[in-house]
């Protein structure tokens, strides 16, 4: 299981807020921390994320981000907004399919398509 922490802006001393995470993948499993700029695409683009190709959006946030190596979304990363996200674990009994958006490819669309006027829905 990972762990997650946040001190908020009240809870260090120069006021600044820090974010920490590990990570909760297989040990032997390597994590690649990707620096990405931010771009603008064609209309029409598509986006490949692990299981599914999506509409790209017409920009995307420059973003730093840590990901297994064999997937396309993200388990942690922060945004030119600084926006920050970290995936936790949910444990289920459903059966896993590959098909669709994962946790992680929602996680990467976030930081790299939200600006700090954007909000994720529920």
């Amino acid at each position: 299981m990972c762990d997650t922490l946040v001190a908020v802006k009240s809870a260090t001393v120069d006021g600044s807020i820090i974010f920490g995470k590990n990570s909760d993948r297989e040990p032997g499993e390597a994590q690649v921390v990707e620096h990405l700029p931010s771009r603008t695409y064609p209309p029409y683009s598509r986006l490949r994320c692990t299981f599914i190709e999506i509409e790209q959006a017409a920009r995307s946030n420059e973003i730093i981000i840590s990901r297994p190596f064999w997937m396309w979304g993200a388990e942690m990363g922060a945004n030119e907004h600084g926006l920050v996200i970290g995936k936790e674990a949910v444990f289920t009994k459903l059966p896993v399919r590959d098909l669709g958006l994962t946790g992680m490819d929602l996680l990467r669309l976030a930081l790299k398509e939200l600006s700090p006027h954007q909000r994720l829905s529920s």
